[in-house]
C-alpha cells in the first residue's frame, strides 16, 4: 500500500455539510463511509478509538512538494518547516505540543504534506484549535521562513546519506518523466537558496485551500466535540489550484536521475494506478509476500547472502501509477543482489502460487494489515493517504475486526490466477535498475503498461 501502512472506519459527524461534495469544477470522490465535506470543500474524518488516552490529529494537504509554476523544488518542506516554526503568543507549534507531553511529525511527499500532532485526548479539542489557526489560515513572518529554510536545508543535507531515501528518489525520477513525482521532496541546493519567502507565501495561498486539505482525528475522543471544533477552526473557501500531472517516463534512458552516491542497487517497476483496485490489492499483497521485513521471500533470500545489507522494499499506491521498488545498500551491494532479487521475484511472474501457499500468504497478508493498523497515528494516516490519492473510501481500516470496507472486500477477492496474472503484467521484468553513484541501467525496454496516459 501503500506507503507501508504507515502508513479508521468514522463515526458519523455532526457537522453542516454536504457528503461527498466537491468544489466547483472538481470530480467528486467516493468518501469513506462517515466522512463528510463541509461546504467550504474541507474533507472531515473522526473514528473513536478508545485503546490509549491519546488523539492523532493530522491534516493532509494535496499539493506538489516542487511548487506551481513557477516551480521551485523542496518548497513544500520549507513551507511546513516555516509554519512549524511560526509562533503564536510567543509559541510555535512544536513549543505547544511539546508542553503538552505530545508530539508533532511533518512529512513531506510529492503529492503530500502531512502534519500529524499526537496529543493526550483531554488536549485534543485544543490542538485542532491550535492546529486550525497555523494550516487553515497560514501565516509565516520573516523569522518563520528563515527558520523553515534552514530546516529544510538540514534535511536536504542529512538526506544524501539515507540509502533508502536516496535509491527510492532515483527510481522515482527515472519512472516520472515530469511532474512532483519525478523530483525529490527535498529539493537541490540551488532551489533551495533560490525560494524566498514570496515563494513560499505563494505557494501556501494556493495549496493551503479547503478543497485540497483532509482533517482526521483518531483517538479516544468524543466524535461530536471534535466536528465541532473542526467546524469552529474552518477556512473560508477559495479556489482551487490544479495538482500539476506526473508523466510515465517512456524514455530508456532518463534524462536526468539524482545522484546516489551511496554503494547499492535498486530496481523499480511502475504497477497499477489506485482506481484499479482489484490490480493495486494484489502488488500490496505481492509486496507484503516479497517484501516484508524478517518474512518477504525477497528479504530472505538477500538476508541469506549478505546479513550486513540494508534491504528496503515496497509497493506505493499513488493515483496515476503506482511504484514497487527493491533497494539494497552495502558496501558488497553489486550485480549479485539484483540477480538474488529477480531470481526471487521470478516465480511469482512465471507461475501461480499453490493453493495451500496462497491461502498461508493471504492470512498472513491481513495479519500484516492489522497489526500494522492498530494505532491511532497508523489509522489516521490511512487517511490522508488515500484522500491524497482520491480514493478515500480505499482506505485500510480494519479496527472492527470484521475486515469490512472496500480494501478488504478487494482483498477477499484475491485469487492465485489473478495475483500471477498482475504479477506477470508488471513485475515480468525490471524497468528500472540503479546502481550507486548514478549509474542507470535499463534491463529492458518499457512495456505497453509504462507507456503514458
Amino acid at each position: 500500500m501503500s506507503r507501508g501502512l504507515a502508513a479508521a472506519l468514522v463515526t458519523c459527524l455532526f457537522i453542516t455539510a454536504s457528503a461527498g461534495a466537491a468544489p466547483a469544477g472538481a470530480a467528486p470522490i467516493r468518501l469513506a463511509p462517515g466522512e463528510q465535506t463541509l461546504r467550504d470543500g474541507l474533507t472531515v474524518a473522526v473514528r473513536q478509538l478508545t485503546s490509549a488516552p491519546i488523539a492523532a490529529i493530522e491534516l493532509w494537504v494535496r499539493c506538489p512538494s516542487n511548487g506551481y509554476a513557477p516551480l521551485r523544488p523542496g518548497v513544500a518542506r520549507v513551507a511546513a518547516y516555516s509554519l512549524l516554526a511560526q509562533k503564536y503568543a510567543g509559541l510555535s507549534l512544536r513549543e505547544e505540543v511539546r508542553a503538552d507531553g505530545g508530539r508533532v511529525v511533518i512529512s513531506v511527499f510529492p503529492m503530500a504534506t502531512e502534519y500529524a500532532v499526537v496529543v493526550p485526548s483531554f488536549a485534543a479539542q485544543r490542538f485542532i484549535g491550535a492546529l486550525g489557526k497555523r494550516l487553515f489560515h497560514p501565516v509565516i513572518d520573516s523569522a518563520a521562513f528563515d527558520a523553515g529554510r534552514a530546516a529544510a536545508g538540514a534535511e536536504l543535507a542529512a538526506s544524501a546519506a539515507i540509502p533508502d531515501v536516496a535509491f527510492r528518489d532515483a527510481i522515482f525520477a527515472a519512472a516520472f518523466g515530469s511532474g512532483p513525482l519525478h523530483v525529490s521532496t527535498y529539493g537541490d541546493p540551488q532551489a533551495l537558496k533560490l525560494t524566498s519567502a514570496a515563494d513560499v507565501r505563494g505557494f501556501v495561498a494556493k495549496a493551503y485551500v479547503p478543497a485540497n486539505e483532509i482533517a482526521v482525528v483518531v483517538g479516544n475522543v468524543s466524535p461530536q466535540e471534535m466536528a465541532r471544533a473542526i467546524g469552529a477552526a474552518a477556512p473560508l473557501p477559495q479556489p482551487q489550484t490544479a495538482m500539476p500531472a506526473s508523466m510515465r517516463s517512456t524514455s530508456a534512458l532518463p534524462a536526468a536521475v539524482p545522484s546516489v552516491d551511496l554503494p547499492g542497487v535498486a530496481l523499480g517497476w511502475t504497477g497499477p494506478p489506485v482506481s484499479d483496485e482489484a490490480a493495486a490489492t494484489a502488488m500490496d499483497f505481492l509486496s507484503d509476500y516479497l517484501t516484508r521485513p524478517g518474512s518477504g521471500i525477497v528479504t530472505k533470500a538477500l538476508a541469506a547472502a549478505d546479513p550486513g545489507a540494508e534491504f528496503s522494499g515496497q509497493f506505493i499506491t499513488l493515483r496515476d501509477a503506482g511504484v514497487f521498488y527493491i533497494s539494497v545498500a552495502n558496501p558488497k551491494a553489486d550485480s549479485k543482489a539484483v540477480s538474488i532479487a529477480e531470481d526471487a521475484i521470478r516465480p511469482v511472474a512465471t507461475q501461480t502460487l499453490g493453493g495451500s501457499e496462497f491461502e498461508r500468504a493471504i492470512e498472513a497478508f491481513r495479519t500484516h494489515i492489522l497489526r500494522d493498523t492498530q494505532t491511532a497515528q497508523a489509522l489516521a494516516d490511512n487517511y490522508g493517504w488515500y484522500f491524497v490519492q482520491e480514493t478515500p473510501a480505499y482506505a485500510p481500516s480494519a479496527i472492527e475486526g470484521d475486515f469490512a470496507g472496500d480494501y478488504f472486500t478487494q482483498v477477499s477477492a484475491l485469487t492465485p490466477q489473478f495475483v500471477f496474472e498482475t504479477a506477470r503484467k508488471y513485475l515480468s521484468a525490471p524497468s528500472i535498475r540503479i546502481e550507486g553513484s548514478v549509474r542507470v541501467v535499463p534491463t529492458s525496454a518499457p512495456s505497453a503498461s509504462h507507456a503514458l496516459r
